[in-house]
C-alpha cells in the first residue's frame, strides 16, 4: 500500500523505525532534530520501544529531565550493551519528556538539553577498579583507591609530567552535569588555593578528562582521625598534640578569610612516625567551606543548611551564616570526642543531637576531668557554648592555651585514656 511504513515510502521522521538508523542515513534519509519532530502516536510510541528492546508500554505523562536521566540510566544498566547503545540512538534522535525543571546554562540557553545532558549523565559509570591505570588528561595515570564517598572517588594517581605522586579526586559521571553539584566541587579547589600551611590539604588543579571532572590535591600518607580513634583511644599527650595543630591550621584557614563549616574527625588526616607518634596533622576537604567575603561566597544561599548534624556548630544547625567561631565550635565536639569516647550530644539519631544542641549546654567531661588541667577542661566546654560570642575569638587564643599542656608532657609520662 502507497505510502505505508512498510514499504518505506515515507520520511524517517515519521514512520515507525523498524530499520538501523545507519541503514536510513545511507539509503539517503534524514533524522530530524527532536525540537523538529512531531509528539509520537500511542501506537508509535510503543513500537519505538518495542523495537528498542524495553518492552511495550503506553504513553507516559511528561517527566522532568532529572527523572527522565534517572529512568534513562536505570534502563541502561538492567539491559545489554547492544540493546543500550540501542536506547543511546533513541535518545539522541527523539530527545526526552524534559518541558519541566529543565536546567538551562549560564545565558538562559537549553541548546544541548536534554540531548548531550542526557547522553553524558546516561554513561556507564565504570568501577573504581576499572579504571586503575587509566591515564587522565594525558598526564595522571590512577595507581591505588584510597577512598570513595557520596560525590566520588579518590585515587592514588602518578603525575607523568613532574614524576610525582597525588591524590585525585573523581567527581561521578552522573553528578557532574549537575550545576548545583559541580559548584562545590569548583569552591573546593578555589578556597583551598586560598589557604598555604602545612596542616592544610594543598589543592593543585581542576579538570576534566572527557565527561569527568577531576581536582588534584596533595597526597596525605595517613589515616583519618575517625581511623585512628576506632582501633584505640588516643593518649592526653596525643590529643594536646592533635589539638595544637588542627588549631594551627584552622587559624591560617580563619587568616585567608575561609571557614571550614566540615571539621570533623573523618575530614582530619594524621601522618604518624615510625615510633607511633604524631608527625603531621592536615585538615581535608573544603567542599562545604565558606569564605567570609561575601561577594565570593556564591554557592551557600541564606538559609541552606550544610555540613556534618553531629559536629555543626547552633547557628550552622539554624542555617545562619557563621564566622570562624563556628569551626571552633566543632573543635570543641572532637576534644571532647578525644577525651571522653563519646558526643556531647549523644543521641540515638545525628538530627535529634542537633536539636539537642540548640537548647541544652554541653554535659561535663566527667571522669576525663581528672586526665586534662582545668584550663583544658574549661576551654572544652568554651568551644561548646551555644552562643558564638561564648567561644574563644579565634583559633590562635585556643592554641595559645592548650600549648603548655602540650609542652608538659615533656617532662611527664603518657597516661592513655580509658574510656568505660
Amino acid at each position: 500500500m502507497s505510502g505505508s511504513p512498510e514499504n518505506g515510502s515515507r520520511p524517517p521522521s515519521t514512520a515507525v523505525r523498524s530499520k538501523p538508523l545507519e541503514e536510513w542515513e545511507s539509503e539517503g534519509g534524514r533524522v530530524l532534530p527532536p525540537e523538529e519532530e512531531p509528539r509520537p502516536l500511542a501506537s508509535k510510541q510503543a513500537a519505538l520501544h518495542a523495537r528498542d528492546g524495553i518492552g511495550a508500554r503506553t504513553p507516559e505523562p511528561e517527566r522532568s529531565a532529572g527523572t527522565a536521566v534517572k529512568d534513562i540510566q536505570t534502563r541502561l544498566r538492567e539491559h545489554s550493551a547492544r540493546n543500550a547503545t540501542t536506547l543511546l540512538e533513541a535518545v539522541r534522535r527523539r530527545g526526552a519528556d524534559s518541558s519541566t525543571s529543565t536546567p538551562r546554562a549560564r545565558d538562559g540557553s537549553q541548546a544541548d538539553y536534554p540531548t548531550t545532558h542526557i547522553l553524558r549523565s546516561c554513561e556507564l559509570e565504570p568501577s573504581a577498579e576499572a579504571r586503575l591505570n587509566d591515564v587522565f588528561a594525558q598526564r595522571y595515570r590512577l595507581k591505588e583507591v584510597l577512598g570513595s564517598g557520596g560525590m566520588g572517588v579518590v585515587y592514588l594517581a602518578r603525575d607523568l609530567e613532574l614524576e610525582l605522586d597525588v591524590a585525585l579526586k573523581l567527581l561521578r559521571r552522573d553528578v557532574t552535569n549537575i550545576p548545583s553539584a559541580v559548584a562545590p566541587f569548583r569552591k573546593e579547589v578555589r578556597l583551598a588555593r586560598l589557604v598555604t600551611h602545612r596542616n592544610v590539604s594543598r589543592t593543585f588543579d581542576i579538570a576534566f578528562h572527557g565527561a569527568d571532572l577531576f581536582i588534584t590535591m596533595e597526597p596525605v600518607a595517613g589515616r583519618t582521625l575517625n581511623a585512628w580513634t576506632s582501633d584505640a583511644p588516643l593518649t592526653p599527650e596525643e590529643v594536646a598534640e592533635l589539638g595544637l595543630q588542627l588549631c594551627s591550621g584552622l587559624a591560617a584557614a580563619h587568616r585567608a578569610g575561609v571557614v571550614h563549616r566540615d571539621l570533623k574527625p573523618q575530614n582530619v588526616m594524621v601522618e604518624r612516625e615510625e615510633s607511633g607518634s604524631i608527625r603531621r596533622v592536615v585538615i581535608m576537604d573544603f567542599g562545604v567551606a565558606q569564605t567570609l567575603d561575601l561577594e565570593l561566597d556564591e554557592v551557600t544561599s541564606p538559609g541552606q543548611v550544610v555540613g556534618t548534624p553531629s559536629y555543626m556548630s547552633p547557628e550552622q544547625s539554624a542555617g545562619l551564616r557563621v564566622d570562624p567561631r563556628a569551626d571552633l565550635f566543632s573543635f570543641g565536639v572532637i576534644l571532647f570526642e578525644l577525651l571522653t569516647g563519646r558526643l556531647p550530644w549523644e543521641r540515638p539519631d545525628p538530627t535529634s543531637g542537633s536539636s539537642a544542641r540548640l537548647k541544652l549546654n554541653a554535659p561535663d567531661l566527667g571522669e576525663a576531668r581528672r586526665l586534662v588541667p582545668d584550663e583544658i577542661a574549661a576551654l572544652t566546654m568554651a568551644c561548646l557554648a551555644l552562643a558564638p560570642e561564648q567561644r574563644p575569638a579565634s583559633a590562635e587564643l585556643v592554641r595559645t592555651i592548650l600549648t603548655p599542656w602540650a609542652d608538659s608532657f615533656e617532662r611527664r609520662g603518657r597516661p592513655s585514656i580509658a574510656f568505660s
